[in-house]
């Protein structure tokens, strides 16, 4: 299953920028956001920059990941 990650953008070069979600950096396409920034928070899937977030949005989106991760409601 593939997950939509928040990150952040750590380098802009033309449509293409290289985002940190949570240590893991990888090059996403920004063609749909071209408004895109160097030090922006954004929400990626699937190598696209689907939005743009607030750092508040993109570290809810990181804890309620962590949680899932943790198997946070998981019974068994």
């Amino acid at each position: 299953m593939c997950l939509s990650r928040p990150g952040r953008v750590v380098r802009h070069d033309g449509t293409m920028v290289e985002v940190d979600t949570g240590g893991q950096v990888r090059w996403y396409s920004a063609v749909a956001r071209p408004e895109v920034r160097t030090g922006d928070w954004v929400l990626t899937h699937a190598n696209l920059v689907l939005t743009i977030l607030t750092e508040d949005e993109a570290a809810e989106m990181a804890d309620t990941l962590a949680e899932l991760a943790g198997g946070a409601g998981h019974e068994g």
